[in-house]
């Protein structure tokens, strides 16, 4: 299951950004953030115009952390 939340209710004093990037065709690029050194969440702080609805939501890949909510 894909958890996507708003950066405002996630702990981002926890995260870390780091360099890696990847590109959509149909949000724009992404921007991936850390913890313990390994990327374990992403998200589109300037999506595609057709994209603007995540705008800033933290994605978290299912198989690299536990969410609880």
């Amino acid at each position: 299951m894909l958890v996507q939340l708003p950066a405002q209710d996630v702990r981002m004093d926890l995260l870390e950004s780091t360099r890696t990037r990847t590109s959509c065709a149909y949000k724009g690029e992404a921007s991936y953030l850390s913890f313990g050194g390994k990327d374990i969440a992403w998200m589109y702080e300037q999506p595609l115009r057709d994209s603007t609805l995540i705008t800033a939501l933290v994605c978290f890949f299912d198989e690299r952390v536990d969410t609880y909510i």
